[in-house]
Formats: C-alpha cells, sequence, structure tokens
C-alpha cells in the first residue's frame, strides 16, 4: 500500500512537473515575446538542469536528517502553489517576465524534490526481487499524466 499511494501520488506529482514544462513552452513564449529569442529560451530552458542539481543535492544531504516523505508534501504543496503564482504573473504579462520566470524557476527547483523523493521511495520500499516491476509501474504511471498532463492543462489555460 505505501508503495502504490507513492505512485499514485508521484504521477499526480509528475502533473504538477508537466505544469512548470507547461508553462516554460507554450505559456511563456505566447504571454512573453522576448522569450522567444531562441537564446534566451535555451538560457531558461537550461538553468533547468541547475536546479535540478540544486534539488538533488537538497534531498540527498536531507533525506536522513528529515526523511524523504517530507519532500513528497513539501514538493507537491510547493508545485501546487507555483502553479497558483504563475496564473497571477499571467495577468500582468509582458511586464511581468522576470517575476514569472523566478516563480517558475522556483517552482522547478523544489517541485522536483517530490519526484526525486518517490522514486527512491519505491525502490527502496518494494521487496528487492520486483523492483524493477514497481519502477516499471511508477515510470508506466508518470509517462501517462505526461501524456495527460499537456491535454488537461491546454484546457485549464484555455490555449
Amino acid at each position: 500500500t505505501i508503495i502504490l499511494t507513492c505512485i499514485f501520488a508521484g504521477a499526480l506529482d509528475t502533473l504538477g512537473d508537466e505544469g512548470n514544462k507547461f508553462a516554460r513552452t507554450t505559456i511563456m513564449p505566447q504571454l512573453f515575446p522576448s522569450t522567444k529569442d531562441p537564446s534566451i529560451m535555451s538560457l531558461i530552458s537550461s538553468s533547468n538542469v541547475l536546479a535540478t542539481f540544486f534539488c538533488m543535492m537538497l534531498v540527498m544531504s536531507q533525506q536522513r536528517k528529515l526523511g524523504l516523505a517530507i519532500f513528497t508534501v513539501f514538493g507537491n504543496a510547493f508545485s501546487c502553489i507555483v502553479q497558483y503564482l504563475l496564473t497571477l504573473c499571467i495577468g500582468g504579462a509582458p511586464s511581468t517576465l522576470i517575476p514569472y520566470v523566478l516563480v517558475w524557476w522556483l517552482g522547478q527547483l523544489f517541485g522536483f524534490s517530490s519526484s526525486m523523493a518517490s522514486g527512491i521511495i519505491v525502490t527502496s520500499v518494494a521487496p528487492r526481487e520486483e523492483r524493477g516491476k514497481w519502477s516499471g509501474i511508477s515510470n508506466a504511471s508518470g509517462n501517462f499524466m505526461r501524456f495527460t498532463g499537456p491535454l488537461a492543462l491546454s484546457v485549464i489555460y484555455g490555449t
């Protein structure tokens, strides 16, 4: 049941991660025309690697002290808050580009912590001989959300 809960929560978290991706690839270029420039979009997209690195360092350094469960809850909550804040930044476009990018980047930094923690929990809780099976199910549910997420988000954002 812990494994299934982590897989379900991880799938929902993937939807939040897709929301951040959608905010960068679909919403940002439409509302902030300066980001259509390939060099600016590359810079913004590349910063994702830095956010992922910092996230990994945070989770790996604090997992023994705080536990992984806190990261799953914190990351999901943070993704939700970021999506809300991004909708507020949209209202002031194009003059709100810097706050939009900062909020988006913080969403990348902290929102991914739940995905990382969930993956670690699934592989550490699953019986050794079934780790591949449960990791596969977790990845499949995440991929399903990566498929359906942009469809749902396009309806929500009306794009």
